[in-house]
C-alpha cells in the first residue's frame, strides 16, 4: 500500500520512510528528500508517494501509527469508524478493500508491540 501526495511528506518527516517520485515525462522515478517532494507535490500530488507498510514499522508511537493509519485511510478511499478498533474495522472492509484490510490488522498488531 502506499501513502501519496502530502499525506506522504508530513508521514516521512514524523517517521523517517522513505520518500519516492513516481516517472514522469521529465525524469525516471526515483527517491525525494521532503524538502523537494513538498516542491513536487505543490506542481502534482500524484507523483509522491511512501509505502504505508514501512512507515508502519517505523512508528515509535502509537500516535505515529495513528497518524499513518488516518494518512492510509484516506489514500485508499476508507473511511475509518471511531466506534471500532482497526482489526474490526478490517472485518467491515474485507470484500471492498482486503488490501486495505490487511494493512489494518497489521496496524493493530503493531499497535500491541509498541504498548508492551
Amino acid at each position: 500500500m502506499k501513502i501519496s501526495g502530502i499525506a506522504a511528506v508530513e508521514i516521512a518527516e514524523k517517521v523517517g520512510v522513505e520518500l519516492n517520485k513516481y516517472a514522469d515525462p521529465t525524469e525516471d522515478a526515483r527517491v525525494v528528500s521532503a524538502s523537494e517532494a513538498r516542491d513536487i507535490v505543490r506542481e502534482d500530488p500524484g507523483l509522491i508517494y511512501a509505502s504505508a507498510e514501512e512507515a508502519l514499522e517505523k512508528c515509535r508511537t502509537t500516535n505515529d501509527l495513528d497518524t499513518v493509519v488516518d494518512a492510509a485511510a484516506d489514500c485508499a478511499g476508507v473511511e475509518l469508524r471511531e466506534d471500532l478498533s482497526w482489526g474490526e474495522d478490517a472485518q467491515r472492509i474485507e470484500d471492498e478493500n482486503p488490501d486495505f484490510a490487511e494493512f489494518l490488522r497489521r496496524a493493530e498488531a503493531r499497535w500491541y508491540e509498541i504498548e508492551q
